[in-house]
C-alpha cells in the first residue's frame, strides 16, 4: 500500500493483476488499473503524484500517468519478481528490487531506460527506498540480513550495515540517512542510527540500536 502525496487517496498492490487507487474518505474506488500478467507486488508515487510506480510477480515495473490512467513505460530487466519499488525526489529516477538479488535504477525521461544494476544482495529483495531529498542515498533491504546504501549520483556502495536479525522483510531511512528503520522476519520493528559520515566506497559497518 501507498499513500499518494496529496494524503486523500491510498493505493493497494494486489493479487488479482491489478492495483487500485482509493479516496480514503469515501472509500470509494478511483481507478483499477490492470497490465501486469501475475500479482502486482508493490505500488509508489512520484513526488509531485502525477505518476505511480508498480512492480510485480511478472518480473516488470510500470509507470502510470494518473492523469489518463494508462501505463506509460514498461520497465524490463529483472528476471524475478519485482518486490519492491520507490521513486527518487528528484521526480525522474525510479529504484526498483527483485527476487533475482539484485537493483535497477531507470530514467524515466529516457524510455525507461536502466542507468544501473546493482548486484545488491545475497538473497532476494525486500525494499528500495530512497533518501526523501534530491540527490540522497538509496537503501536496500534483503532476505540475507543485511541493509545497504547507496551513493548518488554513481550509486556506489556508502555502507553495508549487518543487522544480525536474519531476513529483513522491510526498510526505511530518514533524511541524511541517519536513522534506518528495519522490520524482521524475528517478529521485531528496529530503529538503527548510522554510522557518518557517508564516504563512497566505505566498509561494511555494524549499526547500533537506537
Amino acid at each position: 500500500m501507498a499513500f499518494h502525496p496529496g494524503g486523500a487517496q491510498v493505493a493497494t498492490a494486489g493479487f488479482d493483476a491489478t492495483w487500485r487507487l482509493w479516496d480514503c474518505e469515501t472509500g470509494r474506488e478511483l481507478l483499477c488499473q490492470e497490465g501486469h500478467s501475475r500479482a502486482v507486488y508493490c505500488v509508489a508515487f512520484q513526488n509531485d503524484g502525477a505518476l505511480a510506480l508498480s512492480g510485480g510477480l511478472d518480473g516488470h515495473a510500470r509507470v502510470w500517468d494518473l492523469r489518463t490512467g494508462r501505463s506509460v513505460l514498461t520497465l524490463s530487466g529483472h528476471v524475478r519478481a519485482v518486490l519492491a519499488c520507490d521513486w527518487s525526489a528528484d521526480g525522474h529516477t525510479a529504484a526498483t528490487g527483485a527476487g533475482d538479488h539484485a537493483a535497477r535504477l531507470w530514467d524515466c525521461r529516457a524510455a525507461g531506460r536502466c542507468i544501473t544494476q546493482l548486484p545488491a544482495h545475497a538473497g532476494l529483495l525486500t525494499a528500495v527506498r530512497f533518501e526523501p531529498r534530491a540527490g540522497g542515498a538509496l537503501l536496500t533491504s534483503s532476505h540475507d540480513g543485511t541493509v545497504k546504501l547507496w551513493g548518488a549520483p554513481a550509486w556506489g556502495l556508502l555502507r553495508a550495515m549487518r543487522t544480525g536479525e536474519g531476513r529483513i522483510m522491510a526498510a526505511d531511512l530518514v533524511a541524511n540517512a541517519e536513522l534506518v528503520a528495519t522490520a524482521a522476519y524475528d517478529r521485531t520493528v528496529r530503529i538503527w542510527a548510522v554510522p557518518v559520515p557517508h564516504q563512497q566506497g566505505g566498509a561494511d559497518a555494524a549499526m547500533q540500536e537506537a
